[in-house]
């Protein structure tokens, strides 16, 4: 029964660009990093980033389709390297509901939103 899904809230995949800084305790920054958000749920997300985060704690951060930056707090809890050498996190969203839930439609949103934008241009 290996294809049963365990995860409290089902992913969707997406493809989201972000700035990822790795933050300590008092949310001072570490380094920054740039990641894809490659699928997210109400509770998390999986993020590949091209460097190793310095701290478990991360401040991820997009300009949404309205140009607003939105940020949320996050927690790595699973890492590892690719083939490719990019390394994939699993990362809890740190807010509370209602911000891990706005987080997560700005992303979904802004992601069906440069999807249609890209196959609608024409050259």
């Amino acid at each position: 029964m290996s294809g049963i899904e365990k995860r409290k809230h089902s992913r969707i995949s997406i493809s989201v660009p972000v700035s990822c800084v790795s933050i300590d305790q008092e949310g001072s920054p570490l380094n920054f990093n740039m990641g894809v958000v490659r699928d997210i749920s109400q509770g998390g997300l999986a993020l590949e980033v091209f460097r190793e985060m310095e701290s478990d704690l991360v401040l991820l951060s997009f300009v949404d389709v309205a140009g607003k930056t939105i940020e949320l707090r996050g927690k790595s809890v699973y890492s590892k390297r690719n083939n490719s050498g990019t390394i994939k996190l699993g990362v809890l969203l740190l807010g509370k509901p209602s911000e891990n839930i706005d987080f997560v439609k700005a992303l979904v949103r802004f992601h069906h939103y440069t999807k249609k934008s890209t196959l609608t241009k024409t050259d």
